[in-house]
């Protein structure tokens, strides 16, 4: 069995020459994220939406209509005003 004075004795840390990193307790450190293991997952392809501006007619409709970006204006009407 050991004696109490055994315990309650510090025990220093030797001094080495090597620069020590200085942390601050205030700041967080980085936590660096590992490589993940096994098949990556599969990403979907998302097909292109066309997009852009000009006068178009449907064969299925028997219709114009003109289209501004992602606006499209029904022109088969007699109003040929866009709506407000």
């Amino acid at each position: 069995m050991l004696s109490s004075k055994h315990w309650s004795q510090a025990v220093k840390p030797e001094a080495t020459s090597a620069p020590q990193q200085s942390v601050t307790s205030n700041q967080p450190a980085k936590h660096v994220k590992k490589a993940s293991r096994g098949r990556p997952l599969k990403i979907r392809k998302i097909e292109n939406i066309p997009s852009g501006s000009g006068t178009f007619w449907s064969p299925f409709t028997d219709r114009s209509f003109e289209v501004f970006g992602s606006r499209v204006y029904d022109r088969s009407a007699t109003d040929s005003q866009p709506p407000q």
